[in-house]
């Protein structure tokens, strides 16, 4: 009885052990279903349905690239099955992806081909080195040699040999065509195995315990470099309305050395906290297109008599918005390792949009089209190249910073030379106020004439610069003309509208009050 029961243990034992050997040495091929892609990096997420034997068992997933941060995995189950993860390690796989076999096959049927010619140009070569040893002997009187293999009348001798130096020849010239085309596409394929860039596989070993055989879907999550993502727009200027379409789009890009495959892909704005870990995001907050912290702290306002006022605030009391950080393609899709990158489309919004008509006063002036086009969107607008279009025409690539909401951004819609505009000069004089002091005081003035040579009534915003000071002591001061006008920069405007054919005299008269000894204006 004792003896029946070793038996009995001694099997089980056996059939279990055959049973760990067996899933030991079965690769499993693990599938990728979701992939998260930040600006530099991304999070693979992969599945595999396993039949989990009783007891101990090792399962080994293969196929998965050796440049993953393996301080990142993360094995879980579907469902709760009793099953465990005990342990895991990475074993290095020794695999070619299908490029470089087609190349190695490739390269030996063409060096195959090339050995084959280089015999028959051998071979031919020869041939032609007798024919013309032939045609030497039969020159120079000596052709009786040759009369035991040859034709004994002179003039078939002489036939014969040229007929067989003309074949041979034709013959190395067509094997000689055919070695260099050979040669070429030997350096091609060499070329093309060069530019591969082979990134060795491993396999994930894992060992799991289980109380009872158990089918489960396990997925494997880690963090792998060589993968990222950038913005980039279609901005559509719909010049009948006061909206601009934004396509927001997404280049993805990725030489993992894994193919993604019919996958759910999401973008995100988001940076890892660290590549040792999967990420765990940072939160972005922005209040008025300024980031913030938490906490306390000063900020510096400049007043119009360039004196810095230093205010304390608290973030914490601060209107805060989160953004929006993750985006989920639409579909799925598929992207090879090393292929060109992935473009598709994240989302699309109507943003607000005025236009405006200016002429910035000079002696080449003429009327500038411009669009300003806010970020009514409650998110950030990323920065980015912008392909910008007005009403469906394509019109030239511009770049985009960060657009914050509320930002707005200008483009310039071209310009035409329908208004001309004439700039005098009428007086330019310096009074000395002695009298009154150590002062003088410069007074300018200007005449614009400007006329509506177009068809259409126009409104029309002006803008020009006049000097500002730099000292409190240098007083400027408009005294002729309806200009709104900015002291600290010097910056004046106007608005106006014009009727066909109708012209405008507008003047402008300013005066500098400074020391006579001593120069603020600039």
């Amino acid at each position: 009885m004792k003896i029946n029961s070793l038996r009995l243990t001694l099997t089980a034992l056996v059939l279990t052990t055959a049973v760990l050997c067996s899933a030991a040495a079965e690769g499993i091929e693990s599938k990728i279903k979701n992939v998260k892609v930040f600006h530099s990096g991304a999070v693979i997420e992969r599945e595999a349905e396993i039949n989990v034997q009783k007891g101990i068992s090792t399962i080994k997933f293969t196929g998965l690239p050796a440049i993953l941060d393996k301080k990142s995995i993360i094995i879980t189950r579907k469902e709760n099955t009793g099953s465990m993860v005990l342990d895991y390690n990475f074993i290095p796989e020794e695999r070619k992806d299908l490029k470089e076999i087609r190349i190695e096959k490739e390269t030996a049927k063409a060096e195959k081909l090339i050995r084959s010619i280089q015999e028959k140009i051998k071979i031919h070569t020869e041939r032609t080195d007798f024919y013309e040893g032939l045609k030497k002997g039969i020159n120079s009187g000596v052709s009786k040699v040759y009369n035991t293999s040859v034709n004994s009348e002179t003039g078939q001798i002489e036939d014969l040999i040229f007929k067989g130096v003309l074949e041979e020849k034709i013959k190395l010239n067509i094997y000689a065509d055919s070695l260099k085309q050979l040669n070429s596409e030997l350096e091609k394929l060499k070329a093309e195995s060069d530019s591969i860039k082979y990134i060795p596989l491993q396999t994930l070993s894992v060992n799991i315990e289980s109380k009872e055989p158990v089918e489960n879907t396990f997925v494997i999550k880690y963090f792998i470099s060589n993968a990222g993502w950038y913005p980039f727009y279609n901005m559509n200027i719909l010049s009948k309305s006061e909206k601009s379409k934004l396509d927001i789009l997404a280049t993805v890009y990725q030489e993992t050395g894994e193919d993604w495959n019919d996958v759910k892909i999401t973008v995100s704005t988001e940076k890892p906290a660290s590549i040792q870990t999967i990420p765990n995001l940072n939160g972005i907050y922005l209040n008025k297109g300024s980031n913030y912290k938490l906490g306390t702290g000063t900020y510096r306002e400049l007043t119009e008599n360039k004196k810095e006022n230093v205010r304390e605030f608290r973030i914490d009391e601060l209107d805060v918005t989160d953004i929006k950080t993750d985006f989920e393609l639409k579909n799925t899709f598929t992207l090879k390792s090393g292929q060109r990158s992935l473009k598709a489309k994240m989302d699309d919004i109507m943003l607000k949009t005025r236009y405006r008509d200016i002429i910035f006063l000079n002696k080449n002036s003429e009327v500038n089209h411009e669009a300003y086009i806010k970020n009514s969107a409650a998110r950030t607008i990323m920065k980015g190249n912008i392909n910008l279009f007005l009403d469906d025409e394509f019109k030239g690539k511009e770049k985009l910073n960060d657009l914050r909401p509320d930002d707005s951004l200008k483009f310039s819609l071209g310009s035409d030379k329908s208004i001309s505009v004439v700039i005098e000069l009428l007086d330019d004089k310096t009074e000395d106020q002695s009298l009154f002091g150590n002062t003088a005081v410069r007074k300018i003035s200007y005449e614009y004439r400007l006329k509506n040579n177009g068809r259409n009534k126009r409104k029309i915003a002006l803008e020009n610069f006049i000097p500002y000071a730099m000292n409190e002591k240098v007083k400027i001061k408009i005294l002729e003309g309806k200009w709104n006008h900015n002291p600290l920069n010097g910056k004046i405007e106007a608005e106006i509208e014009m009727n066909p054919g109708v012209e405008i005299k507008l003047p402008m008269k300013y005066s500098i009050e400074y020391p006579k000894d001593e120069n603020y204006i600039r």
